[in-house]
This record gives structure tokens, C-alpha cells and sequence, in this order.
């Protein structure tokens, strides 16, 4: 197997892992024993997981900016 190859499985475990796929499912995938439909359907779930967490962390994002332009401006006072 090339590095390459290597690394690119690598980084999409990384991707899966990041949407909480479970390491089952990710052997079951890899080992190419996972049909194209669960394959889909694996997909699409971790890209739901994906979108709400996006979500939560732009609400976390946003209270952080608040906050940290609440002491600034406190400061200047």
C-alpha cells in the first residue's frame, strides 16, 4: 500500500471519527463487507451529526463573541 493510500485512509477515519461514526462501523466500511445503502445511510447520519454540531458550536461561538465584546467594552469604561 502507498503512503499516500495511507494517509488518505487515515484522514477520512479522522473525518468519521470527528462525526462520531463507531470503530465498528468504520472496520465494517473498510473492509469493503458494508453494502452501498448502510454505506449511505452511515453517511448521512454522521453528516446530521455533523450539521448539529456545527450548530452548537456557532451558538458557542456567538455567546464567546458576545461575551468577549461585553469586557472590552467594560474595560474602556
Amino acid at each position: 500500500m502507498k503512503i499516500y493510500c495511507i494517509v488518505d485512509r487515515a484522514q477520512r477515519v479522522v473525518y468519521f471519527r470527528r462525526a462520531n461514526v463507531p470503530i465498528a462501523k468504520l472496520k465494517t466500511l473498510f473492509s469493503n463487507k458494508m453494502s452501498d445503502e448502510l454505506a449511505l445511510k452511515m453517511l448521512k447520519e454522521a453528516r446530521v451529526e455533523i450539521v448539529h454540531r456545527q450548530i452548537e458550536l456557532k451558538s458557542t461561538l456567538n455567546f464567546s463573541d458576545y461575551k468577549i465584546n461585553y469586557h472590552q467594552n467594560k474595560l474602556k469604561h
